[in-house]
């Protein structure tokens, strides 16, 4: 094992692994900090993949001929099976979601009508994932797998509850992108949020629209998540929208201490003008108008007896 001729392959072993790693670094940090387009950076990662897979197979080999032939070159293939394997890690630890989860890249609460990107739709081309939403091929597969992804309904006014909702796209550190509050008149006019988000490592746009809708005492939310790019989110959307409304669900658990003291005021006001108002009616009401106070004093005075002249 430490003859003097390394094993075929174990040079190019250590070769194809490092630009495999080094391909896969420069296209997160080209893709996430330095604009590259999506489309290319996809498929560098699959060729970044692929040079790992071929790393294991010419790696194997020359394991094999170290084994078999005494030859040297253990270290340089050690080197580049790891890096390799390193390369392959995010799609291994993928693989599960991939084969359990749907092949869905666009989800939402509302699968009859759901919310329709305006000021994004723009941005979402004809080389990726269209704007309008896939409903009959993805509303069956969604409800079978993410059942619970329905539509959130606050007992608030929807001026109300869009504001919750903006709040909530705020405190998620999305971009805002476009907002419209709802109109109740003269037309009622749902309101509407639309925002981008980015998966944390390679930096993926996913466009959200929330719709609010309602009137002045209750209101339902729907959410729509949607990838750019690509044909299976690996649940990633269906998570965005859980994260959406848990958050719009939390704000308004925090408010509703507000708003029941400002219920409780109103009611207290409400309470004292009535007893005012009751009040004024029980000082005015038995005295009546001066003249009959005046016919009243006449009929409890005593009759004076004069003397006989």
């Amino acid at each position: 094992m430490t003859g003097s001729t390394p094993a075929t392959f174990s040079g190019w072993t250590v070769r194809l692994g490092l630009f495999g790693g080094a391909l896969l670094i420069s296209t997160v940090l080209l893709h996430r900090l330095f604009g590259m387009s999506t489309p290319i950076a996809l498929n560098l990662l699959k060729v970044a993949a692929a040079a790992a897979c071929l790393t294991v197979l010419i790696g194997v080999l020359a394991l094999t001929e170290i084994w078999r032939r005494g030859r040297s070159g253990l270290a340089a293939t050690l080197v580049g099976l790891a890096i390799a394997l390193i390369t392959l890690g995010w799609p291994l630890a993928l693989l599960p979601a991939f084969i359990n989860l749907p092949p869905l890249n666009d989800v939402s609460t509302d699968l009859e009508a759901p919310p329709r990107f305006v000021a994004l739709a723009k941005a979402r081309t004809s080389e990726g994932n269209g704007p309008d939403f896939p409903k009959e091929r993805f509303a069956r597969l969604q409800m079978s797998a993410y059942p619970d992804l329905k539509p959130l309904l606050v007992n608030r006014s929807s001026e109300e509850a869009f504001q919750l909702a903006l709040d909530a796209v705020k405190r998620l550190k999305f971009q805002l992108v476009a907002e419209q509050p709802p109109e109740l008149k003269p037309v009622p006019r749902p309101g509407w949020i639309e925002a981008v988000d980015r998966t944390l490592v390679f930096g993926f746009y996913d466009d959200v629209v929330i719709r609010v809708d309602g009137d002045h005492g209750r209101a339902r939310i729907d959410v729509r998540s949607a990838s750019r790019y690509g044909q299976h989110d690996l649940g990633s959307n269906a998570d965005r929208t859980r994260r959406i409304l848990k958050e719009i669900l939390t704000r308004f658990e925090e408010t509703v201490p507000a708003a029941n003291a400002r219920m409780e005021r109103l009611v207290r006001g409400r309470a004292a003008v009535a007893k005012r108002l009751k009040e004024a009616g029980q000082r005015t009401g038995p005295r009546g108008t001066s003249q009959d106070r005046g016919q009243s004093d006449v009929r409890r005075a005593p009759v004076p007896t004069g003397r006989q002249p």
